[in-house]
């Protein structure tokens, strides 16, 4: 799950998972912000921040190795709460192995998501919208 940039709306995802009872070790959240202020005690050490060498130059997507280690735990559902579009984050998601990709609707992001979500003025109103779908 590549997680927003923002405190609040990382704040958001964290009440989100709660709700859906996922397991903590069922999920790898991503940060491409270099930081991540605050994570609930069973995500604290889980959360991957990609730091700017993780990334290739020319194209400025996360590097193999890094992508790779990602993939490694073979993911069910890959999940990008980024708004507006970044192709990084919907690199992650959309070339991972998992068998469904979730993402925000963009006309740019269509190859990438199996699943897009409406683009909503919060991030909690779009969360309660996957909740309900994923229900």
């Amino acid at each position: 799950m590549v997680l927003p940039d923002e405190d609040d709306a990382v704040r958001s995802v964290w009440r989100f998972l709660k709700r859906l009872d996922v397991p903590s070790a069922n999920v790898i959240p991503v940060s491409r912000g270099g930081h991540v202020v605050y994570a609930p005690d069973d995500f604290i050490g889980r959360v991957r921040v990609l730091q700017p060498n993780e990334y290739r130059r020319v194209t400025g997507l996360p590097k193999a190795a890094q992508a790779a280690s990602l993939w490694a735990e073979g993911p069910e559902v890959a999940l990008s709460l980024r708004h507006p579009f970044d192709l990084n984050a919907a690199f992650l998601v959309g070339a991972s192995p998992a068998s469904f990709r979730i993402g925000f609707h963009d006309p740019l992001a269509e190859p990438f998501f199996d699943f897009m979500l409406a683009p909503t003025s919060n991030l909690d109103t779009a969360l309660a919208a996957l909740e309900r779908y994923l229900g």
